[in-house]
């Protein structure tokens, strides 16, 4: 399956598709959070005990929770536990940073963490994003290639319930059939694997791997020697994990490169989308472009057969090369001001010469393009041929005139 073959599936997300459910005892701190989400559109239900919590997730369907561990009635980590294999996404409230509760509980499946500071407020803006990447994430295919069969289960549920799509493999000589038959936009890669060394496999595979898929690959392993490191990364990973992990880091640097690979995916589809419009252009009108100064670095089929003139006779020359004697000068100068000196886009009517000595009329609009700097880069022109339009003014101008004589004559 090529890099490019998923790209034009375009996500969009609504709040409202989503249920949120907020367990906080602090009715500040619920009040706050329940009219920040149902500002952004989401739907909230509130909870100050357990017991109000299990009762709606009883009775409602709930996308996401925002958890706080420290409740009247009991532990949110009860409630953690109990829907650690569910659907439901949980976020948990805390005011501690204990680094061993973090650890168990990214294992029970945990999203993120949210510590209630003085920040606590702006932070419920970067949840709102994580929940978009979340549902973003099921577009997104990671592939695990490891050794083990636990740490395969251990990766691929913590994987999964980030709504990543997993596979798995433990031999070298199944990846390239899996990247040929899956969109992957991962790769975790063991180093050392039932048929082989990973880091030599992504070597000797680095051109269909990394430069012609695009996958991103994480090195994994348990040896902590620095070979390891240089190798892997001079093979073409993007990063190393070592083993045993932490899953906080691995999530980090998973959610990182999928990230990349999306903005990639993203570019493409941005430039394939811009190349069919160009296309769709080239077909519908007389196109070219010339540089900053004027000289002619693109002309389209339609402009060469209307004109007269080859490709190579066009390229690299002025536009003065097409123009008619009855043109007056002056308009070339307002024309010339306008999109040069104002940077703004110029619209007229312009009577060219062919290469014949002929001549056709084109209604033509000229755009300066300029990047951030306001720097002008090219001009893009594009034309209509109103040569017809123009013959039929001139007969009818001439028949108004021919009779204006008449009706004088006869007087």
């Amino acid at each position: 399956m090529s890099f490019s073959s998923n790209i034009f599936k375009k996500f969009k997300f609504y709040p409202s598709n989503y249920n949120i459910l907020i367990v906080e005892d602090s009715k500040s701190v619920n009040n706050i959070m329940t009219n920040k989400f149902e500002n952004l559109g989401y739907k909230c239900f509130s909870a100050e005990t357990l017991k109000e919590a299990y009762s709606i997730l009883d009775e409602h369907k709930i996308n996401f929770i925002m958890l706080d561990i420290n409740l009247p009635d009991g532990n949110g980590y009860d409630l953690m536990k109990k829907y650690a294999l569910s659907n439901i996404k949980i976020f948990v409230l805390t005011s501690q940073n204990d680094e061993q509760f973090r650890q168990i509980s990214f294992q029970k499946g945990i999203i993120d963490f949210i510590v209630k500071d003085k920040d606590f407020y702006h932070r419920i803006d970067d949840i709102t994003l994580l929940i978009e990447k979340i549902e973003k994430n099921k577009q997104s295919s990671i592939l695990i290639v490891e050794d083990s069969f636990i740490i395969q289960e251990q990766l691929t549920d913590i994987l999964t319930n980030r709504n990543y799509r997993t596979l798995t493999t433990e031999y070298t000589n199944n990846i390239l059939e899996l990247i040929e038959n899956n969109d992957i936009d991962l790769i975790l890669l063991d180093v050392n694997l039932k048929d082989g060394n990973g880091i030599e496999f992504l070597d000797k595979n680095k051109s269909t791997i990394i430069d012609i898929n695009k996958i991103p690959v994480i090195i994994v392993s348990g040896n902590s020697d620095s070979s390891i490191v240089r190798n892997g990364l001079r093979a073409g990973a993007t990063d190393i994990i070592r083993k045993p992990y932490i899953v906080e880091e691995l999530i980090l640097k998973v959610d990182a490169n999928i990230d990349y690979k999306r903005k990639q995916k993203e570019s493409i589809n941005i430039q394939k989308l811009l190349q069919q419009y160009k296309d769709t252009i080239d077909k519908s009108y007389i196109v070219s472009r010339t540089d900053k100064h004027g000289f002619i670095n693109y002309v389209n089929d339609a402009f060469c057969e209307i004109s007269g003139f080859t490709k190579e006779e066009l390229l690299g020359k002025s536009h003065s090369i097409l123009k008619h004697q009855d043109m007056p000068s002056e308009l070339f100068k307002e024309l010339w001001h306008t999109v040069k000196n104002l940077k703004q886009t110029w619209q007229g009517e312009i009577k060219n010469m062919k290469k014949d000595g002929s001549f056709y009329w084109a209604n033509t609009i000229i755009n300066p393009i300029v990047d951030s700097n306001g720097d002008i880069l090219e001009f893009i022109a594009i034309r209509n041929d109103i040569s017809h339009e123009k013959l039929l003014e001139s007969y009818f101008r001439k028949q108004l005139s021919s009779k204006e004589k008449t009706k004088t004559y006869n007087q």
